[in-house]
């Protein structure tokens, strides 16, 4: 997950913040590549984003979900 600042709202005066979620596909330490996941709802597809380095505010690592079995096996 990467936090990036958008400024703050004219409206109250507080900080807002964008987060993106996926996967690093580069990063020369001034620009991060990253492959977007689709959102939940379907209403954004798979981006890819390029974020600035500078506008980067938080970075939180996130391990990949674990698979699930569809059906569980009886017990004997």
């Amino acid at each position: 997950m990467v936090r990036i600042a958008t400024g703050v709202d004219p409206t109250d005066g507080r900080m807002k913040y964008s987060d993106y979620l996926g996967h690093v596909e580069s990063w020369d330490g001034t620009t991060l590549i990253l492959l977007r996941d689709p959102s939940r709802d379907g209403s954004r597809p798979v981006q890819r984003v390029s974020l600035a380095a500078t506008d980067i505010v938080a970075l939180k690592p996130i391990p990949e979900r674990r698979e699930f079995p569809t059906h569980r096996e009886p017990r004997a």
